[in-house]
């Protein structure tokens, strides 16, 4: 099995399917849950290699307020999901307001961290998570560069709004109802 030495982070072992995966570390985002960053088409002889790490490590020098600035975003999903599945007749918990919607979620314990696209080199990480009130999608979360939110909604393995709907108009939306 094929390791490679990240500086600050450890020891990351080559998976079944190439990526290279992360001992379990504290997330301190996540109430320090532990997780495991796993690196998608990550090479070690790649010159911006290091731009895994540093998005990596923007990400774990976060605090919980950093999900607390999408609130409203994640707020906003859900009360589509609500009304969506009400015309379905189905029932759906009820969260009183955006202060209060990531106490129905469960944050996923593997987050991908990738390139977009050959035309926006950037690193995202995206993390799947379950949430109570789309029990089906659940809830996908990215981070651009591990610095902030950049896209809110359905667990769709997309890294933007933009390549959601093929529209570069979206490639700063946060969220925006599929």
């Amino acid at each position: 099995m094929n390791t490679v030495e990240i500086p600050g982070l450890g020891l990351f072992a080559e998976g079944k399917y190439g990526a290279y995966i992360s001992p379990p570390l504290n997330i301190a985002m996540l109430g320090e849950k532990k997780c495991r960053f796993i690196l998608e088409d990550y090479h070690p002889a790649d010159p911006r290699r290091d731009d895994f790490r540093q998005a990596i490590s923007n990400l774990l020098s976060l605090s919980p307020k950093a999900l607390e600035t999408v609130n409203s975003y994640v707020f906003q999903y859900y009360k589509d999901c609500v009304k969506e599945d009400q015309t379905l007749g189905l029932k759906n918990p009820v969260i009183d307001g955006p202060d209060e919607i990531w106490a129905s979620v469960d944050f996923g314990t593997e987050l991908l961290v990738m390139r977009r696209s050959l035309t926006d080199p950037s690193i995202y990480i995206y993390v799947e998570c379950e949430c109570s009130w789309e029990t089906e999608h659940g809830l996908g979360v990215v981070f651009k560069e591990g610095l902030q939110v950049s896209k809110i909604g359905p667990c769709d393995g997309l890294l933007s709004h933009a390549d959601v709907w093929d529209d570069m108009s979206h490639k700063d939306t946060i969220y925006v109802r599929h």
